[in-house]
This record gives structure tokens, C-alpha cells and sequence, in this order.
């Protein structure tokens, strides 16, 4: 009797910004915890876990003043993140040792060098979605550009680009459509 398993949702407890219009939560990423430890201080980081939290925003579809509650696409597709992490941060370190060789750190090797070099700083599910599934922003402070960072584009398990300032727009442009705001 083909019978689903119940699915159990990752994401987090979401609270609501009225200033941004966006859904906001705190998670954990183990698989970024090396990456996490740029600016922590000797003590804080005998403190925390090896994964800190960070925050994961849900950017809404439209800037109105009616809360827009994240939509399906984003939420599968932070799930799928959640689910593929280990995989995804892997192919997204290599990305940014590729951007940092060419940004002034051609001797970088491996991904424990990169550690000294970036640090994440945030989440973000956008509101452009591909084959029912949102993109993702991952934003990262590198020494090599420390007024603007380099963001890292994701959609599912693949790397799209690595910029800095990397939004909606650059997920337009490899195919995505904007997540259209639910009727009142």
C-alpha cells in the first residue's frame, strides 16, 4: 500500500522583520563551521560548538506591508540545502579557492588555507526560483575584498557564480523566474 513518509521540516522557527519584510531565523551549518572562525576570538571560539549560528534570511517576494510568508520554493529549497550541505559546501569551497587564487592568493592549496581567508556571514533564500526551487545566497567576508565580501550563487547543489554582490538579478540570468507574491 504505498503508504509516504511523513516529511520533517529543517527549517527553523522564522520571525517575522518588518523593517526588510523578511523572514528571519537562526540554524546551524556544520559543514561551514571552518569557515565561521575569521573573527571569533580565541575565547569566544572555546565557547561555542564548532558550528555557531548564523542567520538565514527569507527575502519575500515584493516589498509591500502585508507579511508575505516565505514560499514553497524557498522552503524546499532551504531543505534541500539543509539535506545536501556537506556536498554543497564542499563544491562552494573550491569555488572560492578558484576566486581567491585569482585575487591575489594563487599559492592557496586546500581548504584549510582558505580558512584564514573567508568567513560566512549569512544565508539568504532569494525569491527567484528554477524548476520549483529557490536560489540561495551565501554572503562570505574574504580579506582579498573586505568592503564588499564575495557572495557565492547556489541553486540545488550547483554553484552558479561567485561575485561580489551577487543577487536576484544573476539568477534571472541562469533561467530563474521571480516568485510571484500570493494573492490577498
Amino acid at each position: 500500500m504505498g503508504s509516504r513518509k511523513p516529511t520533517v521540516s529543517t527549517v527553523p522557527a522564522l520571525k517575522y522583520e518588518r523593517a526588510t519584510n523578511w523572514w528571519i531565523a537562526k540554524d546551524q551549518f556544520p559543514a561551514f563551521a571552518n569557515y565561521q572562525v575569521l573573527f571569533a576570538s580565541k575565547r569566544e571560539l572555546s565557547k561555542r560548538s564548532r558550528s555557531a549560528s548564523l542567520e538565514v534570511a527569507f527575502v519575500t517576494p515584493g516589498l509591500t506591508q502585508r507579511r508575505s510568508h516565505p514560499a514553497p520554493a524557498q522552503l524546499q529549497a532551504y531543505e534541500f540545502f539543509k539535506a545536501h550541505e556537506a556536498g554543497i559546501a564542499d563544491s562552494v569551497v573550491h569555488a572560492l579557492l578558484g576566486i581567491a587564487r585569482k585575487s591575489g592568493y594563487p599559492k592557496l592549496k586546500t581548504p584549510d588555507e582558505l580558512q584564514q581567508l573567508v568567513d560566512i556571514q549569512a544565508v539568504h533564500v532569494l525569491p527567484v526560483a528554477k524548476d520549483r526551487l529557490a536560489y540561495l545566497r551565501l554572503g562570505f567576508f574574504c580579506v582579498w575584498d573586505p568592503e564588499h565580501g564575495v557572495d557565492v550563487l547556489l541553486h540545488r547543489d550547483r554553484v552558479v557564480s561567485v561575485d561580489a554582490d551577487l543577487g536576484e538579478q544573476q539568477a534571472l540570468d541562469d533561467g530563474g523566474t521571480r516568485i510571484r507574491k500570493p494573492r490577498a
